[in-house]
């Protein structure tokens, strides 16, 4: 019985970049946005999640999509980093949500490298309406209902598709006094 040949080493292109016929070929063969498992210019796991073809390809200095976040394939290879709701260039808190305190997580989500978004953070003083809007890219196609600890009973929190985190109704013993998103997560389709 023959040993399989071994995978060959992954080619650093910003070191070596490869050669125009090369590049070509790929495209040829790959460059099609078309479904799952489509290559090279595709920014996420879904269809129709293309680079802007500004970009050239000539081998040597196509367009990077992002550092350290993406393979030659194009696919997200690393977790975002945390958004911390409220912070500079972030959703906003809306009615009169809050970060619990600073013993606490803030709120916050991102999105790993299944497409999974995570929230996380303890948040207080809103009102049972929308918390913040989560950014294209981070959004449900169809809404989600959660469970999250409030007081000394629950809350319901849903994520509607248009992005909104909401706060629904308390169970009888929760209140605004806080309210906890830990372990809320779904699959971002949109």
């Amino acid at each position: 019985m023959t040993q399989p040949a071994a995978p060959a080493a992954p080619v650093d292109y910003t070191k070596t970049p490869p050669e125009a016929e090369q590049v070509n070929a790929f495209h040829r063969y790959s460059d099609k946005d078309v479904s799952q498992e489509s290559d090279h210019h595709t920014l996420g796991t879904g269809i129709e999640q293309a680079s802007p073809g500004d970009h050239n390809h000539d081998g040597k200095n196509s367009k990077t999509l992002a550092t350290n976040s993406h393979n030659h394939s194009g696919l997200v290879t690393a977790d975002t980093a945390w958004h911390e709701i409220g912070t500079a260039g972030e959703p906003a808190f809306q009615n009169a949500w809050l970060n619990y305190d600073t013993t606490f997580n803030s709120a916050a989500f991102r999105k790993t490298v299944d497409g999974t978004v995570l929230l996380k953070g303890l948040i207080r003083s809103g009102t049972p309406a929308a918390i913040f809007i989560l950014p294209v890219g981070y959004r449900p196609l169809k809404q989600y209902l959660f469970i999250g600890w409030s007081v000394n009973s629950s809350a319901r929190i849903d994520v509607l598709s248009g992005g909104t985190v909401l706060l629904v109704v308390y169970d009888t013993g929760g209140s605004n006094a806080f309210v906890s998103l830990d372990n809320i997560q779904f699959y971002a389709e949109q």
